[in-house]
């Protein structure tokens, strides 16, 4: 079973589906909603960065815009690559150990009541595994949910974009 399949069977899914429905008016097969998780969240786009990834890339793993960071929003990643990617990486690959380097907070007031939500500016010394070596990156402010796991990052993403979409539907 593939993550997508998977995913598409979750309770979380389902609800999210149904409140989606609820929200639009409209009917969700449960095909019609696996084709919108495909498309929302593995199609490939270009919004100025590189032109082959997708939603999921952006979102979890991050990607490089020139020397700017864009996307990078899952905790796990900022976790692994601020001093724990060494011990997953073998002998040849980049030799960094700490791949993140913390320029400080960016805490909004409204965070406050949120203090799973962190808010951040970083370099980030992203490995580029075919010539062996880092592009350092500039992440002038990043922000991800501590704790949250890939398919709840997914959820929540497509609920919100689903939003805009409607919100710009009534402009």
């Amino acid at each position: 079973m593939t993550l997508l399949q998977l995913l598409s069977k979750l309770n979380l899914w389902r609800l999210r589906a149904k409140h989606i429905a609820r929200e639009t008016s409209t009917t969700l097969s449960h095909e019609r909603w696996y084709n919108t998780i495909v498309e929302m969240w593995f199609r490939k786009f270009s919004s100025g960065g590189d032109p082959e990834l997708s939603g999921f890339e952006h979102v979890v793993v991050g990607e490089q815009e020139k020397s700017r960071v864009q996307g990078y929003h899952f905790w796990w990643k900022y976790y692994l690559d601020d001093g724990f990617a060494h011990k997953v990486d073998d002998e040849t690959s980049i030799p960094t150990a700490d791949r993140i380097v913390y320029h400080g907070s960016k805490l909004k007031a409204s965070q406050l009541r949120f203090p799973e939500s962190v808010t951040i500016s970083f370099r980030w010394n992203a490995p580029d595994y075919e010539n062996l070596a880092v592009r350092p990156l500039f992440k002038k402010i990043g922000d991800f949910f501590v704790g949250c796991s890939v398919e709840g990052l997914m959820a929540l993403g497509t609920v919100r974009a689903h939003k805009v979409s409607e919100h710009h539907k009534s402009l």
